[in-house]
């Protein structure tokens, strides 16, 4: 997110005016939802870039395994951690409906 940071706000500042803040503020500040398969590899440097608690567990259900057997592959995976597992699973949706969580 660095280089956004350098070529959106820093030499180009004037072609976006409204700027309050970095965009990679933006991205990791709470404003922004993402999605993510549950078995993308990639899933724990996204999780460092923008946080656990801004990735929803994306769902295209007639394409999907089965959720119980997607969600004990996340359960088993060792390159998250648990809260980071549980948010994705369950709070972070709850968060973005308005559900109790």
């Amino acid at each position: 997110m660095g280089q956004i940071d350098i070529l959106t706000y820093g030499n180009r500042y004037p072609q976006a005016p409204l700027l309050k803040k970095k965009p990679s503020k933006y991205m990791n500040g709470g404003q922004i939802y993402y999605h993510s398969e549950l078995w993308e590899n990639l899933l724990p440097y996204v999780i460092e870039r923008v946080g656990k608690d801004q990735i929803l567990y994306a769902s295209d259900y007639t394409q999907e395994p089965d959720l119980d057997e997607a969600t004990q592959e996340v359960e088993a995976r060792k390159d998250l951690l648990d809260i980071a597992k549980r948010r994705i699973l369950s709070d972070n949706g709850k968060r973005f409906y308005k559900m109790e969580v």
